[in-house]
């Protein structure tokens, strides 16, 4: 579900679009008519129906394919920090694509972080774990 609003001096309308159980999914403000926040809005929404509708069968990185898509492509973030997420989206492509999700054990993702750990520093560990974590926590509020 989506909710548009007009805001501030230049009147610029935003969206929010909202999971199943109320959280807030994504947001995006600067339009100058409602339509172009209502379109751009239902683009992400058909995007949410579509990673509904994913099989329990999805890998990690297809789920932060998902979450990407979903959240950080729409952001208004630069472009530099995009591309960090990208990276840390190829790392997770690299170890952890040939396992389910679901069938990814806490001792298994120990080992990958321990293993990983060894050849990079604490601060991009900690990313790395962050955007999984935002991935996991995403996917819960939209039902996944």
């Amino acid at each position: 579900m989506a909710t548009y609003r007009q805001r501030g001096k230049k009147k610029l309308w935003d969206y929010r679009v909202y999971g199943k159980d109320g959280k807030l999914i994504a947001s995006g403000s600067g339009f100058r008519t409602k339509k172009e926040a209502s379109y751009e809005a239902l683009k992400i929404e058909q995007k949410k129906y579509y990673s509904d509708v994913i099989n329990s069968n999805a890998t990690l990185f297809e789920m932060w394919q998902i979450w990407y898509d979903l959240v950080v492509e729409p952001s208004e973030l630069d472009i530099l920090t995009k591309q960090k997420y990208q990276a840390r989206g190829k790392i997770i492509e690299k170890y952890l694509s040939d396992i389910p999700a679901n069938r990814i054990k806490h001792s298994k993702y120990q080992e990958f972080i321990k293993f990983y750990g060894k050849n990079v520093t604490l601060n991009l560990m900690t990313c790395l774990n962050s955007d999984i974590r935002k991935v996991i926590i995403f996917l819960e509020g939209t039902g996944f």
